[in-house]
C-alpha cells in the first residue's frame, strides 16, 4: 500500500514539465487541478475517522487506492483543464481517506513498542518505489510520452496492491490478540494500551493537537518542494539533461534512506535528538541547493533535502502518540492529515505561483529554510511537554 502511495504522489512532479510543454500551460495553471484535488481530500479526510470505525480498514484501503489509481490514470486522457481537475478530484477523494492517515492508524494499532521502527519500514517502501519509479517515469516519458507513462503507472499501482489484498488480515482488536510490545504479563499488571494522555485534560490534549495541525502545514509546505518541484528546479537552473532526469531520484533516495534511519533512530536515541538531527540535514541540503555550483554537490543537497519527506511522514504520528490514544489518536491524526492535504494542494499552487512570478526557486528555498526552523521549534516544544508529563507520572506513581 505504501508503495502505491509513493508512485501516485511522489512521482507526480516528474510529469509537470512534460504536461506544461505539451499543453502550452504555465506551471501555476496546471496546478489549479491540484487545488481541486486538495479540496476533495480535505472534505473526505473529515470522514476518515468515521469510515475507519464503520468499515474494515482493508476494504477501505483497497477501494480508495483503486480510486487514486483511476484519478492518476485519467489525467493521461486529459486535453483540457476541466478533465485534469475532474481526474484530480477522483484522486483526492481516495487520497483524503488513506494517503496520510491509514499507515499511522495501522501501525498504532499493531505496535505499542518500536513504533518508530515500524513506521520507518512501512514508509521506506514508499521512498524506494518513488526513487525507482521517478527515474523510470522520466525515461519512459522521453520514449513513449507522458500519457502512456501515466496509464502504465496507474495499471502498475493496481497490480502492486494485490499483495496487500491477500496478505493483510485485520487489526488486533478484530482477532482478539495483543499488539506487538504488549505481553500477557503486562496485561496482568494492568497495562493499558490507551493510557497515553490520560492524565491530561481534554483541553490540553486539544491544544497540543492544534500545534500538530499547524506543524502538518509547515512540514507539507517543505515537502511539496522536495516532492513536486525538483525536476522543474533542475530545468530552471539550466542543469544537464542527465541531471534533470535524475534529480527526483536523488530526492527520493534521500527520502528512502532517511525513513530507514529516522524511524528506528527515534526508538534508539529518542525522538527529539533524531528529529533535530534530521532537520539539520535538511537545512544543509537547502543551503547546498542555494550555493552549490557543481551538479555533484547539487545532487548531494537534493539527497539531504529528501530527509524532509521522512520528517513530514514520521513526525506527527510520533508526536501525537505521546499525548493521545484510541479515538483521540485517530482524531488528531485525521486532523493533521486534513492540514497536510490542504497544504499539498494550495501550497503546491503557491510554490508554482512564486516560481512563475520570480522566474527562480531562490525565494522558495529561503521560505523553506524558515519553515524548517519553525517546524523544529514546534517539534521540540511538544516533546519537551511529553518529557515533563512522564516525570510527573513517575512522581505520582
Amino acid at each position: 500500500f505504501a508503495v502505491d502511495v509513493g508512485i501516485f504522489t511522489n512521482c507526480e512532479g516528474v510529469f509537470y514539465q512534460p504536461i506544461c510543454e505539451d499543453m502550452g500551460w504555465k506551471l501555476s495553471f496546471l496546478n489549479i487541478s491540484t487545488v481541486f484535488s486538495g479540496i476533495a481530500s480535505v472534505v473526505m479526510s473529515r470522514f476518515a475517522r468515521k469510515i475507519y470505525k464503520k468499515y474494515k480498514i482493508k476494504d477501505v484501503i483497497v477501494c480508495m487506492s483503486i480510486l487514486m489509481a483511476a484519478g492518476f490514470g485519467l489525467k493521461a486522457a486529459g486535453h483540457t483543464l476541466f478533465t485534469m481537475c475532474f481526474a484530480s478530484v477522483l484522486f483526492g477523494i481516495g487520497a483524503g481517506i488513506v494517503s496520510y492517515s491509514a499507515v499511522p492508524f495501522i501501525i498504532n494499532g499493531w505496535f505499542k513498542k518500536r513504533q518508530g521502527f515500524a513506521l520507518g519500514i512501512a514508509y521506506v517502501s514508499s521512498g524506494i518505489s518513488s526513487m525507482i519509479c521517478s527515474k523510470l517515469a522520466a525515461d519512459l516519458i522521453v520514449k513513449i510520452g507522458w500519457r502512456l507513462t501515466r496509464f502504465a503507472f496507474a495499471a502498475g499501482g493496481i497490480i502492486l496492491l494485490l499483495p496487500f489484498v491477500f496478505l493483510f488480515l485485520a487489526m488486533p482488536d478484530d482477532v482478539q490478540i495483543s499488539a506487538y510490545g504488549i505481553s500477557e504479563e503486562d496485561l496482568k499488571n494492568g497495562y493499558d494500551p490507551h493510557a497515553a494522555g490520560r492524565n491530561l485534560t481534554q483541553r490540553e490534549r486539544d491544544r497540543r493537537g492544534r500545534i500538530c495541525f499547524v506543524l502538518a502545514i509547515t512540514l507539507m509546505l517543505t515537502t511539496a518542494f522536495a516532492t513536486f518541484h525538483m525536476t522543474n528546479f533542475a530545468v530552471a537552473g539550466g542543469l544537464s539533461a542527465a541531471m534533470v532526469s535524475s534529480i527526483m531520484s536523488y530526492s527520493m533516495l534521500g527520502n528512502s534512506v532517511s525513513k530507514a534511519i529516522v524511524g528506528p533512530s527515534m526508538d534508539v536515541i529518542g525522538k527529539k535528538k533524531t528529529l533535530i538531527a534530521a532537520s539539520a540535514i535538511v537545512m544543509a541540503g537547502l543551503l547546498l541547493l542555494l550555493y552549490a555550483r557543481s551538479e555533484m554537490w547539487i545532487g548531494v543537497g537534493t539527497v539531504f533535502f529528501g530527509f524532509s519527506i521522512a520528517i513530514n511522514m514520521l513526525a506527527n504520528p510520533a508526536l501525537i502518540e505521546t499525548f493521545a490514544s484510541g479515538d483521540d489518536y485517530t482524531r488528531y491524526i485525521s486532523n493533521a492529515s486534513t492540514a497536510t492535504l490542504f497544504t499539498l494542494a494550495f501550497g503546491n499552487f503557491f510554490i508554482s505561483l512564486i516560481y512563475d512570478s520570480f522566474g527562480s526557486y531562490t525565494p522558495v528555498i529561503w521560505m523553506t529554510i524558515a519553515l524548517t526552523v519553525i517546524s523544529i521549534v514546534m517539534i521540540v516544544y511538544i516533546l519537551n511537554l511529553a518529557e515533563k508529563d512522564k516525570k510527573i507520572t513517575q512522581k505520582t506513581c
